[in-house]
């Protein structure tokens, strides 16, 4: 895949000397040209096609990049797979569960060789992992995790509300959802609504506003809910990547509970720990910590990760099976 995603880790794994780009695949050949064109290539231009199985013949290849859309994700995966080829998807594995448990099959039949490795930008976040660490050492066990989002007027990509993409809980949100999973462990039981309201002149009908309650084996317990048609639901906007984000998030354990957003005057972009709550008293903050939103640097560091994996140095950090997990809590919606 040539898009977006595709030249971002087309150039990232360009400078990284572990690399070489040798084939730029896309359905749109067009597409594939221009990224090959990068001047980042001029020395070492990589081969074009439109076609994926033309790559997958070249001895010469070690691994793929799949950036396509998620639709594409399992036939390329698993051709990939059984071509000997180690596998790099992007998020998220795929939109049916059929599909999933084929890729979980076929990677785990292969082992370490090749590897499959999901890539979920968060998995290497400093704020997914502060906040593991903040639950493990300092809010304590169950917690409840309420995380309410809403994106003013929509999202700015088309993709998010195309029936290809999954729809905004499985092409945007399924970040948020393996992080829960990341964070609180295995889900067994899950309640979900959704619906679709953003209105959508090519009429597809993929859902753009949902509310789910997960149940976890641990005992923890999360209520997300999230809307990529909403005029806004939260205290105020964040704008990450081009579009304003009203979010609202409390994690509350026996021993504490962290917050966002900051309470405060200046509406710090920040998050809150609150503890030392005695019986009929109040809790006391403890510390705050900027979000770092360093989801760009994570694919880089994906890159990295994997590479690192095929040289049997590091275990893959999401795999296939991490993937059918998150599949799995978006088809209760």
């Amino acid at each position: 895949g040539c898009g977006q995603m595709g030249r971002i880790q087309a150039l990232n794994a360009a400078l990284d000397p572990c690399y070489e780009v040798t084939w730029a695949i896309d359905c749109n050949i067009s597409f594939a040209e221009s990224l090959a064109s990068m001047d980042v290539f001029a020395d070492a231009p990589p081969a074009v096609s439109a076609d994926y199985r033309a790559a997958l013949q070249d001895d010469s290849l070690d691994a793929v990049l799949v950036l396509t859309p998620p639709s594409t994700h399992k036939d390329i995966s698993v051709a990939a797979l059984q071509a000997g080829k180690h596998v790099c998807c992007e998020k998220p594995l795929c939109l049916k569960m059929e599909d999933a448990d084929e890729i979980v099959r076929v990677s785990e039949r292969a082992g370490t060789n090749p590897i499959f490795f999901l890539a979920y930008p968060r998995r290497f976040g400093i704020d997914d992992h502060k906040i593991l660490n903040t639950i493990q050492s300092t809010l304590g066990s169950p917690v409840f995790y309420r995380d309410v989002w809403g994106v003013v007027k929509g999202h700015v990509s088309g993709v998010i509300h195309e029936e290809t993409g999954g729809g905004g809980l499985l092409f945007e949100n399924s970040h948020t959802l393996d992080s829960y999973n990341m964070t609180l462990g295995k889900p067994i039981k899950v309640f979900a609504v959704a619906e679709k309201y953003k209105p959508d002149p090519s009429g597809t009908h993929a859902k753009d506003t949902y509310m789910l309650t997960i149940f976890y084996e641990s005992g923890h317990k999360v209520v997300f809910s999230s809307s990529w048609a909403a005029p806004g639901i939260g205290d105020r906007p964040w704008v990450p990547y081009g579009r304003q984000i009203r979010p609202v998030m409390d994690i509350v354990g026996p021993n504490g509970l962290l917050h966002y957003p900051a309470e405060d005057p200046q509406f710090s972009d920040e998050y809150v720990i609150y503890t030392g709550k005695e019986q009929g008293g109040e809790y006391e903050e403890r510390e705050r910590f900027a979000v770092r939103n360093d989801h760009d640097s994570g694919f880089h560091r994906e890159l990295k990760h994997f590479q690192e994996c095929i040289r049997g140095r590091e275990t893959p950090l999401c795999r296939a099976r991490d993937g059918a997990a998150v599949v799995d809590i978006i088809h209760a919606a």
